[in-house]
């Protein structure tokens, strides 16, 4: 309980203390703790059943928007409870991820999901990077009607300004981040692109906070002799945002 006072008290509670991260990324970040159809999440109607308030865990999930100006609010869930209903509907890696963290540090874990299937990486991205490190990349949607826009989620800058650019300064500890299925068409890009998309994030925040993210898996059939991949040349590319710190 915390009460705060301007002269007319204000009692806030069931408020807990402990570290904040930020999950983002493409469907595999999405995806629930239920699974989607057809795609069950192992162990997940144990986790589901089990979840209590007791478990110290709070999770909010913003609504899947696109702007073409930066944004100051967002619209998402309020801080949810670990209840059985809430953990089905939550994505399944950051709350695997939460508890996790909840055993190891012994202290209230809070996760921010910002995610949407489907996303390229470039539309997580400052427009500003783009026009100082990437000018080959356009950014003439930002001039579009909107109406023209069909897929938002695979257009430049336009996830950033709605869904990572409200969370500012809101201070949380760390990142996780679990995306490239949509890049791995060029995944060469990705070399850059990563490392960039960290980099933008800790300077908006002003701290060089950890970043972890996920490799993606090889679920392209195993070939019998080395041959061309997209997809090992997509987690190669990952591997080179480890030249950062803290990732």
């Amino acid at each position: 309980t915390i009460t705060i006072s301007d002269g007319e008290p204000v009692t806030l509670t069931n408020v807990l203390i402990g570290e904040v991260w930020l999950c983002s990324g493409q469907s595999n970040m999405e995806m629930p703790v239920k699974g989607f159809r057809g795609q069950p999440v192992k162990g997940s109607c144990d986790v589901i059943a089990t979840a209590s308030p007791s478990d110290n865990i709070r999770m909010v999930t913003l609504k899947i928007n696109s702007s073409q100006t930066l944004l100051d609010d967002c619209v998402a869930t309020p801080w949810m409870e670990s209840t059985p209903t809430n953990v089905a509907d939550f994505s399944a890696t950051a709350y695997f991820f939460a508890g996790y963290l909840r055993k190891v540090l012994n202290v209230p874990i809070g996760v921010i999901c910002s995610s949407w299937g489907g996303s390229k990486i470039e539309s997580w991205i400052h427009k500003e990077v783009y026009t100082e490190k990437f000018p080959e990349i356009s950014l003439s949607v930002l001039t579009k009607d909107p109406k023209d826009i069909a897929r938002p989620k695979n257009e430049p800058t336009l996830l950033y300004n709605a869904m990572i650019h409200p969370l500012i300064p809101y201070r949380f500890h760390g990142a996780i981040w679990y995306q490239g299925e949509n890049n791995v068409r060029r995944a060469w890009q990705y070399r850059d692109l990563l490392p960039l998309l960290i980099t933008n994030w800790r300077q908006d925040w002003g701290v060089d906070f950890p970043f972890y993210f996920v490799q993606l898996a090889a679920f392209t059939p195993m070939l019998p002799e080395p041959a061309e991949s997209e997809w090992a040349e997509l987690r190669e590319a990952q591997t080179r945002a480890l030249a950062l710190k803290n990732t």
